[in-house]
């Protein structure tokens, strides 16, 4: 059996890459005042309409000064930081403005930039999660060690 592997390139040679969104609806830079894993919200600080021209429902209209919220998928608003500025370039679907991260090792990613368009570093972000969950590891070993010689000792004077 023959296998053929073929390879899109640019004319830099670099893998090309294809990837398909929804139209942008707005384009807003802000800073980042609140958040959880799913969701974020921005001051907006300035905004630009998109292309979501045929879009079924319009979204509504973002001013400079108006605070909106964001929901992020797979929750991605984890690698924001409150206080940051950032680019974040907002879908409108079901009846509510949506992004995603864009971070330099996926070349389909898209959405929310630091303000001066650089992708967002997520392995910092991971590396604190790991560290937390390696000291709660290391807290409850600890706790469940020191539980066991003070159970011992109980029993040895008991008899």
């Amino acid at each position: 059996m023959l296998v053929v592997v073929m390879s899109a390139t640019s004319c830099a040679a670099a893998p090309r890459v294809i990837c398909d969104y929804a139209a942008i609806a707005d384009t807003i830079v802000g800073e980042l005042v609140a958040r959880s894993d799913a969701t974020a919200t921005f001051d907006v600080t300035s905004a630009a309409p998109g292309s979501s021209s045929g879009s079924r429902s319009k979204p509504p209209l973002i001013v400079n000064g108006q605070r909106i919220e964001v929901h992020y998928i797979d929750s991605q608003a984890q690698y924001l930081r409150v206080g940051r500025s950032y680019r974040v370039e907002l879908w409108w679907l079901s009846n509510r403005f949506q992004s995603g991260v864009h971070v330099s090792s996926d070349a389909c990613s898209t959405g929310t930039t630091y303000a001066d368009g650089s992708a967002i570093k997520t392995s910092a972000a991971r590396a604190r999660s790991a560290l937390a969950i390696g000291v709660g590891i290391a807290a409850f070993v600890f706790v469940v060690a020191i539980a066991a010689v003070f159970l011992r000792r109980r029993r040895r004077h008991r008899r």
